[in-house]
């Protein structure tokens, strides 16, 4: 059960493969060979390899390059995945944790994903000032992985602030 993005209005999708397309990505990896890696699972219908798809949330197509069955820290790739299916998908770059994805014709929104808001700051700044795109930019990928983390940079002092759960974290 979702709802539609326009209406708000409350949308039933049935947990079969005849049923239009609904995925939501409940969560992002950097794999080292793979790049930018989405897990999903598939709430209804069918996602095929190459497939164009629409995400809801952030009301742009994305096209799935290509499609997982993931097995711990091995992945075997397939051609289609069917619903109750938990996949992984590469080529999605505007897509991040909690979207969803379906058919443009049969809009579906998911529920959001709630987070805990982070409740340790600290600055963090580079050895050298040449370094600091590269640390921001790993960084800014950890934000995309764990929805707890938050970065920001502070407009009165510069500095990059990395706010998270605890210090361990």
């Amino acid at each position: 059960t979702g709802m539609h993005p326009q209406t708000n209005k409350e949308v039933k999708r049935l947990p079969t493969e005849d049923a239009p397309l609904s995925i939501l990505i409940f969560k992002i990896y950097n794999e080292v060979h793979l790049g930018r890696f989405l897990y999903g699972r598939v709430y209804s219908g069918i996602v095929k390899e190459g497939e164009k798809i629409y995400n809801f949330t952030r009301n742009c197509y994305e096209r799935i390059l290509k499609i997982y069955e993931v097995h711990a820290n091995k992945f075997h790739e397939i051609k289609m995945a069917k619903a109750g299916d938990i996949i992984g998908i590469t080529g999605l770059k505007n897509t991040f944790t909690g979207d969803t994805l379906a058919q443009y014709d049969s809009p579906i929104l998911f529920e959001k994903i709630s987070f805990p808001e982070p409740v340790v700051s600290m600055a963090v700044e580079p050895k050298r000032k040449s370094e600091f795109e590269k640390v921001y930019t790993s960084l800014k990928k950890l934000t995309e992985e764990d929805p707890t983390i938050r970065l920001k940079v502070d407009s009165e002092t510069g500095q990059t602030i990395i706010s998270g759960m605890g210090e361990l974290h």
